[in-house]
């Protein structure tokens, strides 16, 4: 009986002492922030100078420095955003830790991105972030108040303890603070008046959660409290129809159509030669006049006689429809008439039924001016002789 009690107690101490160890271990793995302190101080104007001293413990996986994303602007109404220009003063860091910062605005948060691109840390090291904040005022009948998220919601870690302190340019009279999603009225550990300035404290902030703090002074505490809007673009209103819309898209239309016919009447219409409408089509001589063309003019069409660049009217025909057919050989037959190496001569028609025909005959020999297959054609057309009818062609010369 006492040995078993005894191994039970073996099993219990080994596990408490394997207890800690393990939970150091988790702590080495993974990232958190050790303190996250706010001080705001509201000045007189009515402006914001934010310090906030942060405490970070990173993991054995090394990371280049912090984000910080601050938010910087909320929807106020159905047109406009409020918006809190933010102007960074100062970024120090500890002992060891690059403190490189670049800033940027991406959607509704100012970014401050804090560390070396080129250099890796691990371990604990210290932040502290200066920056002043315009247009956050509230103004009440009641009262002056501040209503402010002191983190935002873009922390990727655990926070594990959190304090923000209010001071202001008279005593703060009521405080309220609210912690966990964006939203959320969920009370903090601690808020508190004290001498006149507000202290909130909150521990185990999870990531991604906000703290939002409030405070209360006297009406006219401060010099303003308008909040700063800006105006949202919506398509709706980009194109909505009012008298100047209206008027000023009618005035840009036709200031646009007479820009457009002036650059189409000097710029845009066709040139041609001077002259007669051959000269026209085909090209004046060198250096002749131009003209451009008067417009809703018929354009002038003229013959031309001639195949162009000395092509043979069989070679047009093919280039054509790609196709060397009944059509160019008939064409490249007139075309050898024309130039004299045969004659074509019409055999009028006899009887009721007989039909007309026609006969071809060679007036000179071969020509080195001659393509090959213009002498291919003339050998076949005068195979029996100089002289042949085209009836007697119809089934030899296929």
């Amino acid at each position: 009986m006492r040995k078993g009690i005894g191994a039970a107690w073996v099993v219990v101490l080994v596990a408490m002492a394997l207890r800690p160890v393990s939970a150091i271990g988790q702590d080495f793995a993974s990232e958190e922030t050790e303190r996250f302190d706010v001080s705001i101080l509201i000045e007189p104007s009515g402006a914001l100078r934010i310090t906030e001293t942060i405490v970070q413990q990173f993991a054995s996986t090394p990371r280049h420095g912090i984000q910080r994303f601050i938010p910087n602007r909320l929807r106020y109404d159905d047109r406009s955003d409020r918006i809190y220009p933010i102007e960074l003063v100062s970024v120090t860091a500890s002992e060891g830790t690059p403190d490189d910062v670049e800033t940027s605005e991406d959607g509704s948060n100012f970014i401050i991105r804090i560390g070396d691109p080129d250099v890796e840390i691990t371990g604990r090291h210290t932040y502290e972030i200066v920056y002043r904040v315009e247009g956050a005022m509230n103004g009440f009948d009641s009262h002056d108040e501040l209503y402010w998220n002191a983190i935002g919601d873009q922390w990727e870690q655990t926070i594990r303890e959190m304090t923000v302190r209010v001071d202001g340019p008279a005593d703060i009279t009521r405080v309220a603070c609210f912690q966990g999603p964006f939203g959320s009225t969920l009370g903090c550990d601690r808020e508190r008046i004290r001498g006149g300035n507000a202290v909130f404290a909150q521990s185990n902030v999870p990531a991604f959660s906000a703290v939002s703090v409030v405070v209360a002074m006297p009406p006219g505490s401060v010099a303003s409290t308008e909040p700063i809007l800006e105006e949202r673009w919506s398509l709706d209103r980009a194109f909505s129809r009012t008298r100047a819309t209206v008027g000023g898209g009618i005035g840009l239309l036709a200031l646009v159509a007479v820009g457009f016919g002036m650059l189409v009447w000097r710029r845009g219409r066709d040139v041609r030669y001077r002259g007669s409408q051959v000269d026209q089509v085909m090209g004046g001589s060198a250096g002749a006049e131009t003209q451009a063309v008067p417009l809703f003019e018929k354009p002038a069409v003229a013959v031309e006689f001639a195949a162009p660049e000395d092509l043979r009217p069989g070679q047009v025909g093919t280039l054509i429809d790609e196709e060397a057919n009944t059509l160019d050989v008939s064409a490249t037959i007139v075309d050898l008439a024309v130039r004299g190496y045969l004659v074509i001569e019409e055999i009028p028609k006899s009887g009721l039924f007989g039909k007309t025909d026609w006969t071809l005959r060679r007036l000179q020999p071969q020509s080195p001016d001659l393509l090959e297959y213009e002498r291919r054609l003339l050998d076949g057309l005068f195979e029996d002789g100089d002289e042949v009818t085209l009836s007697s062609l119809r089934k030899t010369f296929a």
